[in-house]
């Protein structure tokens, strides 16, 4: 490290009275950093023995809501036992099905027929539960016949 140009001056002078002390120049800094000390102890000692203030840290108010939300409801269901469950065979789809064979005499009935047959006995929708037994493969249409697979 480099003294500065303006210290140049300063620095030898202090060089100088190290050796007419005969001793080193740390050793003149030592000795002049223990009486600074020695003088001021009391400033030093002054300022580190006051404690750091308490200082009570408030938590921030909660931010509001934009909207209110409503507390979800929770609803348990009911498990309802019925001992009167509905038999099979009391289904539309059965009662249909039911009919188709009765009507069908090995060749086949017609669809205007079986659904004529099917509203004078009390089958709701006859023409939706026809269309979705063909979709499902229960029923076939050949030759403009419905047959039971």
């Amino acid at each position: 490290m480099a003294i500065p140009d303006a210290y140049q001056e300063d620095w030898e002078l202090f060089i100088k009275k190290a050796d007419l002390d005969e001793t080193y120049p740390a050793d003149i800094l030592l000795d002049f950093m223990r009486e600074f000390v020695d003088q001021h102890r009391s400033e030093l000692v002054e300022e580190s023995d006051d404690k750091p203030k308490r200082v009570i840290v408030k938590k921030a108010a909660p931010k509001k809501k934009s909207f209110l939300a409503r507390k979800a409801k929770i609803v348990k269901k009911k498990d309802i036992v019925d001992d009167d469950s509905p038999d099979i065979t009391q289904t539309p789809k059965f009662k249909f099905l039911e009919l188709v064979r009765e009507l069908d005499a090995g060749d086949g009935t017609s669809p205007e027929e079986l659904v004529t047959k099917a509203e004078a006995s009390g089958i709701p929708r006859p023409r939706l539960q026809m269309n979705k037994m063909i979709r499902r493969g229960i029923l076939y249409i050949h030759e403009g016949k419905i047959h039971v697979t």
